[in-house]
């Protein structure tokens, strides 16, 4: 799908932001403000539970074979000229386990990634309202406030 042509009415140029369902975003990633934005969410923080990968051969837009991806470095092997990598990164979310997050990029020969990006986010059973994450690292009450004096900063 990263690779064949994509309807561009269907692909997004912005982050898609509150997500409450189930759903899938092509992210033309070149369009974000930051390339790497893509993987910024407003829905709290996600645990990365590790990837997988397959590589396909392509011609003429036909998949001709596909091979698992190696997880070890020792054990990978350069792409053919006729060969995608598909890098699957999956995410759970640090306060509600059964809502996740799957990232897809799409790597040629070169190591260079298309423009297209893939996120999924799924729930294991019913959707429901999520909150983000609270970090109790920043209470207000934890906060110590600097004061310069001659030059020195000091805790108030």
């Amino acid at each position: 799908m990263l690779v064949a042509n994509v309807d561009s009415r269907n692909i997004c140029i912005k982050q898609p932001l509150r997500v409450q369902e189930n759903a899938a975003f092509v992210i033309q990633r070149s369009a974000l403000k930051d390339k790497g934005d893509w993987l910024v969410t407003d829905l709290g923080s996600f645990n990365n539970f590790g990837h997988g990968g397959k590589v396909f051969q392509v011609e003429d837009g036909n998949i001709l074979s596909s091979r698992r991806w190696p997880r070890r470095l020792q054990d990978r092997f350069d792409l053919e000229e006729d060969e995608y990598l598909v890098l699957s990164t999956y995410w759970k979310h640090a306060k509600y386990s059964d809502f996740s997050r799957i990232t897809t990029v799409v790597s040629q020969k070169d190591g260079q990634e298309l423009d297209l990006a893939l996120v999924q986010y799924q729930y294991e059973g019913e959707e429901h309202h999520r909150s983000p994450k609270k970090n109790h690292e920043r209470r207000s009450h934890s906060f110590r406030l600097l004061q310069a004096q001659d030059g020195q900063l000091k805790l108030k």
